[in-house]
């Protein structure tokens, strides 16, 4: 939060960022937190006596708004996502590489032994479940059929909601190793494959499709689109990104923001979003400005 602040200001007091007037029931909804507002207000003040300049009233609801947004989800309220392959340590491998990655403490996993019985995989899954929930369900991914149907019978007994994501690489890793037994020849044997595979799992290969699109970074940030401008800086100034965009958004309007990624996404692969907080995308990575160092 201190992170997002400090670029905000930044760009506030140096940058003359442009931006939109902050539309009226935004200004109402920030008024509405009381304390928050008078605490802005009085710094936003001692901002102006310091630089010696004036600042638009809006800013203070900016800053109200940065605070509220920040702290909307808790970590102990949220839905979470549960990896459920067959095979050992599997699961548990891939969820340990997001953590790692991602730094989120949101995904976790079940493995499920190939000669475990099915009442005693019933029972652990179970277990899992109910020790990982926090309150808003569980999105799975899983590989095969037969963990969907026991997480299905669980969710009816337990009233834990849980939505699925097939992900099936076991059956596509089967599928390959026996057809590759019958093609000689690699194209058609990848045709083949690629063929089955669009058949039975249509979703999954849109997002494949999308992977080989142009890939793209996306920077925002909540108050308006100057902190953003920031971060792309940055990330152009320090880093490497060879054959990767990156395009700047303000996130002051959610609605406009999610309007504008879904433009984005129909020609692009975005890879992530970095910024202030977490807009909680579906599909997209987030990474907080924070950690950038």
């Amino acid at each position: 939060m201190i992170t997002g602040l400090c670029l905000h200001l930044n760009s506030a007091l140096f940058l003359e960022p442009d931006r939109r007037k902050i539309d009226f029931t935004v200004l109402e909804k920030a008024r509405k937190h009381d304390q928050e507002y008078k605490l802005c207000r009085e710094f936003i003040h001692r901002l102006e006596a310091e630089f010696d300049l004036s600042l638009p009233v809006d800013e203070t609801a900016y800053l109200v708004m940065f605070l509220i947004e920040n702290g909307q989800v808790s970590q102990t309220d949220a839905p979470v996502v549960l990896l459920a392959f067959h095979g050992n340590g599997i699961a548990s491998s891939a969820a340990q590489t997001v953590r790692e990655i991602g730094q989120q403490d949101n995904v976790f996993a079940f493995d499920l032994p190939l000669n475990m019985s099915m009442e005693k995989a019933y029972e652990k899954l179970k277990q899992a479940i109910l020790a990982i929930h926090r309150n808003r369900g569980i999105l799975m991914i899983y590989d095969m059929g037969s963990i969907r149907e026991m997480a299905k019978m669980i969710s009816e007994e337990t009233g834990i909601e849980i939505k699925f994501l097939p992900i099936p690489i076991t059956l596509l890793a089967l599928e390959s190793a026996r057809k590759a037994s019958v093609y000689q020849d690699l194209s058609s044997l990848m045709e083949n494959v690629q063929s089955s595979y669009e058949k039975y799992f249509p979703e999954i290969m849109k997002s494949y499709k999308r992977s080989m699109l142009k890939d793209v970074i996306i920077t925002h940030c909540v108050t308006g689109k100057g902190g953003a401008l920031q971060i792309q800086n940055y990330l152009e100034s320090n880093l490497e990104l060879e054959n990767i965009n990156i395009i700047s958004l303000s996130i002051a309007n959610f609605v406009e923001f999610e309007y504008e990624i879904q433009k984005i996404s129909q020609n692009h692969n975005i890879l992530c979003t970095i910024g202030t907080f977490d807009p909680h995308l579906y599909g997209i990575p987030f990474i907080s400005v924070s950690t950038l160092s």
